[in-house]
């Protein structure tokens, strides 16, 4: 991981990346009469042995309800974005929810019993009106606390960004970046449009970013639509095509129309469980 790599030029020459970044590079090269010479870095969160954090695809957890609200028929497929976007931080932990691997469906069983046993909690880990988690909720993190307790690492914390509105893509989140350098992971909100053109909300996990010039791209793992994992990307220890970026970062380039991100609403930096996960910051380069 300490060992940054230069990628080779030609085989990450920035196309479709994409048009945002290539766009960035093309008003500069404009306003300045200089030929396009601006260098890409990109920083991917993963251990030291090459492990990336693991992406989870909430469809399939069709048959894992969410608890709220009451009779609801709502599941981890519906309404377990958030919810996924925890379960990679905790499954990179190794922490083992009831005793099991950490999924979603586990993860969120354990949430549901850890409730159960404390009363008057369970409107305050999940949102009544939708199931979803409620990221900035004391008892959320008390619950999971109480599962790092049991590996030694309690700690877990959520710190929300303040900010008033949300941030186009190519736009600084403050405090992201280095949030990431340091090895941890975040939750943002994003939106999208519908089939209807309806605006909706879904959240994902930020897990790297490509930087070039002012412009910054967040990579993401994405439970709602493929691809699922930034990692993906990557070939071997390297980024992969450049001209492939967009599809992994939250923005309007993403492959499923219907899950193109237009803003980010909202960012919560998550930490408190390094000593487990032993994420580093991965840099890498191309000209």
């Amino acid at each position: 991981m300490g060992d940054s790599k230069g990628v080779d030029a030609q085989s990450t020459a920035p196309g479709a990346a994409p048009t945002k970044l290539k766009a960035a590079l093309r008003h500069e090269a404009k306003a300045h009469g200089i030929a396009i010479k601006r260098e890409l870095q990109v920083v991917v969160l993963r251990t030291d042995d090459g492990k990336y954090i693991k992406a989870f695809n909430q469809g399939e957890y069709v048959s894992s309800p969410m608890p709220l609200p009451p009779g609801t028929t709502r599941n981890i497929q519906s309404s377990g974005c958030g919810l996924c976007a925890l379960t990679s931080y905790i499954h990179a932990a190794g922490l083992k929810p009831g005793g099991k691997d950490c999924t979603p469906a586990t993860f969120n069983e354990y949430l549901t019993k850890w409730c159960n046993q404390h009363p008057n909690t369970i409107r305050k880990v999940y949102r009544e009106s939708a199931g979803a988690l409620e990221h900035e909720s004391a008892e959320l993190s008390r619950a999971i606390n109480d599962l790092a307790k049991i590996s030694g690492t309690p700690g877990y914390s959520e710190q929300k960004v303040k900010h008033k509105g949300g941030w186009k893509p190519g736009e600084e989140i403050e405090g992201l970046a280095q949030h990431l350098d340091s090895g941890k992971p975040a939750i943002i909100g994003v939106k999208h449009l519908n089939a209807k053109k309806q605006s909706r909300g879904h959240q994902v996990l930020v897990v790297g970013y490509g930087r070039i010039g002012d412009q910054i791209y967040y990579l993401i793992n994405d439970s709602g639509a493929q691809p699922n994992a930034a990692s993906d990307w990557m070939t071997g220890n390297q980024p992969s095509d450049r001209k492939t970026l967009d599809k992994y970062c939250a923005g309007p380039n993403r492959p499923k129309p219907t899950m193109r991100y237009l803003s980010i609403e909202y960012c919560y930096l998550l930490s408190g469980l390094e000593e487990k996960t032993k994420l580093k910051a991965a840099n890498y380069s191309a000209k």
